[in-house]
This record gives C-alpha cells, sequence and structure tokens, in this order.
C-alpha cells in the first residue's frame, strides 16, 4: 500500500485488516518508520506492506 498525505496537516490513514495477516513498513526510516496505527505526518509518503502473521520477509536468495 501507498499511503499519501499531500496535506500539511497529519492524517488518520485506515488499512484493511485481514485474520492472520499484519501491515508493516516496507521501508525503514531513521525513527523506525510509521506505525499504522498513528496520524501519518503532513506531506509524507509511506510504503506499507502485508505479511502473514509470524512471516519473516524473504530475502529473495536461493530461489
Amino acid at each position: 500500500a501507498v499511503i499519501v498525505n499531500g496535506d500539511r496537516r497529519q492524517c488518520v490513514f485506515t488499512l484493511p485488516e485481514r485474520a492472520g495477516f499484519g501491515w508493516h513498513a516496507a521501508i525503514e526510516t531513521a525513527d523506525g518508520g510509521v506505525d499504522p496505527s498513528r496520524p501519518v505526518p503532513g506531506r509524507t509518503v509511506v510504503f506499507m506492506i502485508e505479511r502473514k502473521a509470524g512471516g519473516r520477509a524473504r530475502s529473495g536468495k536461493g530461489k
């Protein structure tokens, strides 16, 4: 998911929930990324990825 807040004010976005999955920041930043349960700061773009609960990120090795 790509979340774009073009306003100067913070805004709350709600991503859809699915049983057995959770949303995580796709790109980690110096502040640890954006928690999807908090407002998104103004003039910010956030990239989120949905992963299976308890799953790990794929490294792309051993395909």
